[in-house]
């Protein structure tokens, strides 16, 4: 054949591409603590969405149920559960 054709195999081109890494794309969230335990959660972007709409009871990534407080309330206990989730 005459020209500068590519042969393609069996396995596809001859040419080689780099591998592909897929990442997870890393959760965003705000740092929240709770009126009534005085503990600190993590909570999503959604979670605060819905929060807002359900009276200002927002949902944590362990899954509990979190009254705000003050937002210059200090942080005295972090949730150990959150801080598990957030680490992945």
């Amino acid at each position: 054949m005459a020209g500068r054709h590519r042969r393609v195999t069996a396995l596809g081109s001859r040419r080689r591409t780099a591998p592909v890494t897929i990442t997870s794309p890393t959760l965003m969230t705000i740092e929240m603590t709770d009126g009534q335990t005085n503990l600190t959660h993590h909570v999503t972007d959604e979670s605060m969405a819905q929060g807002r709409r359900a009276g200002g009871r927002y949902r944590a990534i362990c899954g509990a149920r979190v009254l705000s407080a003050s937002l210059a309330a200090p942080v005295r206990r972090r949730c150990q559960t959150c801080a598990m989730w957030r680490r992945r």
